[in-house]
């Protein structure tokens, strides 16, 4: 099976790889048609009301998480695109916001500040990796990102792909990935600077400072962000801040340095469930990542890139009752190292060929402070994968474009999965009708607490090994005043890692099936308004046990209005509703259904003059009693107002 897959891939690239002689056209991608996000695999664009004409062309919009900077309608991969405008204008301010909105994607928090479950086509919370700039964010011991502490004061987009990316990112991506892809100083003929504070229920205070600019050669960009709020439990203070920065240097023509860094500080009070709430427990993260890069432009038709990251996760957890037999009051540290190099050929024309390679070394320890093992490290181990990859995009014929890729995984811990992925996109000439399709194969690795016999884990596991293919149509109609998009993806995940209670660890035993349709829509009726929605419908199987995975919506709905009534006046309003899910009942542990919930957001702002901003929002604005985790319950109606200085 090996063989005939290695083969399948290896024949598809070539196919790939055979350009068109003596095709003459720009090798620059085309403009998206001017759809907005969220979008299908086909666009990506502005969601921004700043136009001067109901029907004009959006700026273009490029995705840089496939590696090969491209227009998200030739990339291959389906692909939503969440803009600066679109943060802007409805105020989004988590990354949570932000996702909340983008068809294919499921969101589940235990409450305000905690974790958070992101199931993308339905699949695990760990199958769907998150990015800066393209550097891997630190994770924690179960292999997840710690989203909810990741707020939206420095992007310049967020770039959601669906499906899996395994051949173009690396493992846990069997559901997609996010890259967030920060603001840059690069370029603008003056700084710019800014300060904002914003204040309001549960005694919630945010404050904001950025800077950007270019002073000769050198280009710099930072952000500073801290937040307190209580929250309306008991024990679900929260204390969180961020500080983001990405500078380069222009050393000559051809060659760029950068330096990125990232730090962040959370301390949240966990108030457990409304069955078993918990009065002293606390968990205090503390991330930071430091990355310098270097883009030489070796030819006309050659670029080089290659970056260094170190990252670290410092987790300490408190406050659980005695006595602790989990060892889950604790210490815990992973420590990452990553090294990517990366060459981007132009072939010809409209033929590009990338080829590189990358290192990630994880290193991780747990100390727990209370029982047998009390300051020791119960759990000590460390995991490095080198990995070829190769990836080829060519534009066949005007509108008609072909993606590949394939990599070798060389995992010290759980050998060489190889993974491939081929895509094709095709843009109808006059009518704007986009065809795409995809498929791909992916591989997860067991995380740290799957394996760790501290957590009751089973060092024996393999890697869960997935399969992916979509397809789907996007149609501009009324001179691309309304767009209309459906995709339909299927799932397979084998060598699931189930718990099995007869063995009391998890086992290699089960299968999982995800399939659905997503379906986007955008309009612009008039020059003053814009109206964007999305709809995903999921059928998510354990198709071992043949019950239905917990947390996954059957139907999920989302719409937003954003208007413009007068150009220095921004009103947006929008709603999420959750139907037909199943979770876990906090009591009895069995599967059970769970109520549907629809929530609501209003905001509004306007700019007073080029320098000051007044604001406010209206957070679950029909005061929707409903839970996301059966057992915690989300937030009340909540209401925030403040200002931002620009100068």
């Amino acid at each position: 099976m090996l063989k005939y897959h290695v083969g399948m891939a290896l024949t598809a690239i070539s196919l790939l790889a055979s350009p068109v002689i003596g095709q003459d056209a720009s090798s620059k991608p085309a403009a998206s048609s001017g759809t907005t996000a969220p979008a299908t695999s086909g666009t990506a664009a502005t969601t921004g009301t700043s136009g001067t004409s109901a029907v004009k062309e959006y700026p273009e919009i490029l995705v840089q998480a496939t590696r090969l900077e491209t227009a998200p309608f030739q990339s291959g991969v389906s692909t939503s695109v969440v803009t600066k405008d679109q943060i802007q204008d409805q105020q989004l301010r988590t990354m949570q916001d932000a996702l909340s909105q983008t068809p294919g994607i499921a969101l589940a928090s235990s409450g305000p500040g905690q974790n958070v479950g992101v199931f993308t086509r339905g699949l695990d919370t760990n199958m769907t990796q998150f990015m800066i700039d393209g550097r891997r964010m630190p994770t924690d011991l179960a292999s997840g990102f710690a989203l909810q502490n990741m707020t939206l004061d420095n992007v310049q987009q967020i770039e959601v792909l669906r499906g899996p990316v395994s051949s173009i990112q690396g493992g846990n991506t069997a559901g997609g990935l996010v890259n967030v892809v920060t603001e840059s100083g690069k370029d603008l003929d003056k700084p710019e600077y800014s300060v904002g504070f914003e204040g309001g229920s549960y005694n919630t205070f945010n404050e904001t400072a950025s800077a950007r600019g270019a002073t000769g050669l050198l280009d710099y960009s930072a952000q500073f962000s801290n937040n307190n709020s209580t929250f309306q439990r008991a024990n679900n203070d929260q204390m969180l801040s961020n500080f983001i920065t990405h500078n380069g240097y222009q050393l000559t023509k051809d060659i760029y340095i950068d330096l990125f860094a990232y730090y962040n500080y959370s301390d949240n009070g966990l108030p457990g469930s409304v069955q078993s709430p918990s009065p002293t427990q606390d968990l205090l993260r503390e991330n930071w990542m430091i990355s310098p890069g270097i883009t030489y432009q070796t030819t006309d038709w050659w670029k080089q890139t290659l970056f260094y990251s170190h990252s670290e996760l410092r987790q300490v957890a408190s406050g659980y009752p005695l006595p602790d037999y989990y060892g889950s009051n604790n210490r815990i540290q992973v420590d990452t190292e990553q090294v990517d190099y990366q060459n981007t050929f132009q072939v010809a024309e409209k033929w590009k060929v990338l080829a590189g390679a990358s290192f990630t070394s994880n290193s991780y320890y747990r100390i727990p402070n209370y029982g047998s093992t009390a300051g020791t490290k119960d759990i000590n181990d460390s995991q490095s994968v080198i990995s070829p990859f190769l990836q080829t995009e060519w534009e066949a014929l005007e509108g008609w474009t072909l993606n590949g890729s394939l990599r070798l995984d060389h995992d010290s811990d759980f050998g060489n999965p190889i993974t491939w992925r081929i895509g094709s996109s095709y843009r109808l000439p006059k009518l704007d009708t986009l065809f795409h399709a995809s498929y791909g194969t992916s591989y997860t690795p067991p995380s740290p607490q799957d394996i760790a016999t501290a957590y009751y884990g089973n060092p024996n596991l393999m890697p869960e090994y997935g399969s992916g293919w979509d397809v789907g149509i996007e149609q501009p109609f009324l001179d691309k005043k309304l767009t209309v998009g459906v995709t339909y993806f299927y799932n397979d995940i084998s060598d699931y890692i189930l718990y099995n209670p007869a063995t009391f660890s998890s086992e290699n035993i089960g299968k999982v099936r995800t399939q659905g349709i997503e379906l986007t829509l955008t309009a612009k009726p008039i020059e003053q308004l814009t109206l964007i929605g999305a709809y995903t419908y999921l059928d998510a199987q354990n198709c071992t046990d043949d019950v239905r995975l917990v947390r996954r919506p059957r139907n999920q709905v989302s719409f937003t209005a954003i208007g413009k009534p007068h150009k220095d006046v921004t009103i947006s309003f929008g709603g999420l509703w959750v139907i037909d899910r199943q979770d876990y009942d906090p009591v009895t542990f069995a599967q059970v259904p769970v109520e549907d919930y629809f929530v609501a957001r209003v905001s509004a702002s306007w700019q007073v003059n080029k320098n000051f901003q007044l604001f406010a929002r209206l957070e679950n604005a029909f005061n929707e009693q409903y839970e996301e985790v059966a057992g915690y319950p989300a937030l009340d109606q909540a209401m925030y107002g403040g200002f931002k200085i620009s100068f």
